[in-house]
């Protein structure tokens, strides 16, 4: 019996991390079924969109639709498609992306265990279809609900559907008023990486200390733009590694005339935690010095004594602090440390499981491997497997 072999074109934008990283997890679904001939079109923001994608001669199409004209061209067609920008929804092309309200909450969550109580969001005016749009929208909600003190700044684009930024210097300079004006002890939440970058240059600018006057954080986790900053950048994974996965088989099922769902929302990865917020605020110095000693040494073997001396407490004071402010014990606060460190190994590289037992501070495999599994409910190797 004969393959099925369909012609797929995979049109994307090249020029960002992003959607490097959804074709990336598209050649992943390629290369374990192997069904498919791709016409791969990569392509910048601004690129000419051809009229019509009759000499492609595609079964099915993987595509970020980012300007109407686009849209247009792809409903000509008239063959399946899944649109991995969700800025245009049209009821005849099923879309897929993250969940961008559940994206926003997290951040906003991981600010007020942190004990914050004042924020402020940065983004650009966009149409409120818009993905950067619909983050603003979330965050004014979530900021209405607490009665936190809140400040909004939105950036103009030269483009009505663009996040690209076009800042000129009577923009930074409005932006950099903005920030001096904001509460010490302020988390700034970014629409998206490259605005964040922005914030930590103005900052720097403006002589504002990062992260002990103002916290930053983005959303994208885009690597090169996060290493750039000075300091360097916490954003939220958005895994787009696994949309493109998803994407593709999605794809597959519509070619294939089954029904798929309209629009899929994927939820994010974890906050990839970096020194834009390298901060825990309270008025206690002795439990700010814990938390920070904790931060910088758990994966060394430390256990709750060496806590207690570089907090200059006792145990019994310091236990009483740690189950008020964070609702855990000395120990407990060791042991997460220890566990984001592993899943940011697990997630960011290929190093063997015996490295990474050193790493994280554990004397044997066996012990790590324990750990993980009952802190997380699988397996190391299930979750490398599920990025």
């Amino acid at each position: 019996m004969s393959l099925t072999v369909r012609r797929v074109l995979v049109l994307m934008d090249t020029t960002r991390t992003y959607f490097r990283e959804i074709i990336r997890g598209i050649a992943r679904y390629h290369h374990e079924h192997g069904e498919w001939l791709l016409e791969y079109s990569p392509y910048g923001p601004e690129d000419f969109v051809p009229k019509d994608f009759r000499d492609y001669r595609a079964d099915g199409m993987l595509v970020r639709i980012n300007q109407p004209q686009l849209l247009e061209a792809v409903l000509r067609t008239g063959i399946p498609a899944i649109d991995l920008l969700r800025v245009f929804p049209h009821s005849a092309i099923p879309c897929i992306g993250p969940d961008e309200r559940e994206v926003t909450r997290q951040l906003l969550h991981h600010f007020q265990e942190q004990h914050f109580h004042s924020f402020a969001f940065l983004g650009i005016r966009t149409p409120e279809t818009h993905f950067l749009a619909i983050r603003h929208e979330t965050f004014v909600e979530e900021m209405r609900k607490k009665a936190f003190p809140s400040s909004v700044y939105r950036i103009p684009t030269s483009t009505v559907y663009s996040d690209r930024l076009r800042i000129s210097e009577r923009i930074r300079g409005s932006l950099r008023k903005w920030l001096q004006k904001l509460p010490r002890r302020t988390a700034v939440l970014c629409g998206n990486d490259e605005l964040a970058f922005q914030v930590l240059e103005q900052c720097r600018l403006a002589g504002i200390a990062v992260p002990q006057h103002l916290a930053v954080a983005g959303i994208g986790n885009d690597d090169c733009i996060c290493e750039l900053g000075h300091p360097t950048l916490t954003s939220v994974e958005l895994r787009p590694q696994k949309i493109g996965y998803q994407a593709a088989e999605l794809l597959q099922q519509a070619m294939d005339g089954r029904s798929i769902p309209h629009d899929t929302l994927t939820p994010c990865g974890e906050i990839i935690v970096r020194q834009s917020t390298d901060t825990f605020l309270t008025e206690d110095e002795s439990l700010n010095r814990a938390i920070q000693f904790i931060r910088h040494h758990a994966c060394e073997g430390i256990g709750v004594e060496d806590v207690c001396q570089a907090a200059h407490l006792t145990r019994i004071p310091l236990e009483n602090r740690f189950k008020k402010w964070l609702g855990r014990t000395v120990y407990q606060e060791i042991q997460r440390i220890r566990l984001a460190e592993i899943q940011k190994m697990l997630r960011t590289t290929r190093l063997p499981f015996k490295t990474i037992v050193r790493q994280a501070g554990f004397r044997r495999l066996e012990q790590m491997m324990r750990f993980f599994r009952k802190e997380t409910g699988m397996t190391m190797k299930e979750f490398r497997d599920e990025l």
